[in-house]
């Protein structure tokens, strides 16, 4: 059975609902790449209708990688609007803070990874040479990574919570 997303597309535009798992262990930040779409991203993807953002994140993360994992904190929202081509694109994304599953070491090498799917782990500072999208939420990441709210192989933080970010851009794109 084919579940609907909270996204449309028409000729004046685009709307798409998403949610992704913010990962972070020594530094780095695990990253994912679809084969057909440019750019790195944190892992996630559409929210389905009648579906909790939270429950999209950990769906995802587990059709991607085959792993379960636990989400702590909604810690950031972002609001996308760019242009393309005259037409305008819209998204609106809610990010995780993700504990890797058991609180072992974190290794995809022998993870079922879907296919077309590629993950790495990058350094917060490398994220604009790797074409991290949207780079918009990259000064977000990092402040979040900074209060020590990342919750990488550990369980969740013993500190109160940072409280929820929300990040706003446009671009046009050429």
């Amino acid at each position: 059975m084919a579940h609907a997303h909270v996204s449309w597309m028409s000729p004046q535009g685009s709307f798409k609902l998403r949610a992704a798992v913010l990962f972070e262990h020594e530094g780095q930040v695990l990253l994912c790449r679809v084969d057909e779409k440019p750019g790195w991203y944190l892992p996630g993807g559409k929210v389905r209708l009648g579906e909790a953002t939270r429950v999209a994140a950990q769906r995802e993360f587990r059709e991607e990688s085959g792993l379960e994992v636990e989400l702590g904190d909604l810690f950031l929202v972002s609001e996308g609007v760019h242009t393309q081509m005259g037409v305008q694109h819209h998204e609106i994304c809610y990010y995780y803070r993700g504990a890797w599953p058991g609180g072992s070491e974190p290794n995809l090498a022998e993870a079922p990874i879907a296919r077309g799917h590629t993950f790495q782990w990058v350094s917060l500072h490398d994220l604009e040479a790797k074409d991290f999208r949207p780079l918009d939420i990259a000064a977000a990441l990092g402040a979040s990574l900074l209060t020590g709210a990342g919750t990488g192989t550990e369980a969740a933080s013993a500190e109160p919570p940072m409280g929820v970010r929300h990040v706003t851009y446009r671009r046009v794109v050429h």
